[in-house]
């Protein structure tokens, strides 16, 4: 079993759906996030903040991103989401 950290359920409201009357109003979604790493971390026998995933900027992040535009289906505003959580992930080493 490989070492997860996982944020389930973050509920955002966003502007979604293939036609224009559909994304007028913010429907809610809920978005489960599970980041699988491929050795524990340190932090687990360290219990340092140092080789960490803050999760809050992973919620930031995604806030951010599903605020900031409309998406016409739910597979490209998961395809968004991961690009934005990737490119957090590359940054952080």
């Amino acid at each position: 079993v490989r070492p997860e950290l996982r944020v389930d359920d973050l509920r955002l409201a966003v502007h979604l759906g293939v036609p224009d009357s559909e994304r007028e109003n913010l429907q809610e979604v809920s978005i489960s996030i599970a980041v699988t790493f491929p050795n524990v971390p340190d932090a687990c026998s360290t219990d340092e903040i140092d080789g960490t995933i803050d999760y809050g900027v992973m919620c930031r992040r995604v806030t951010a991103l599903v605020g900031s535009r409309a998406f016409r289906t739910i597979e490209h505003l998961a395809g968004s989401c991961l690009d934005e959580l990737s490119e957090m992930l590359t940054e952080s080493g």
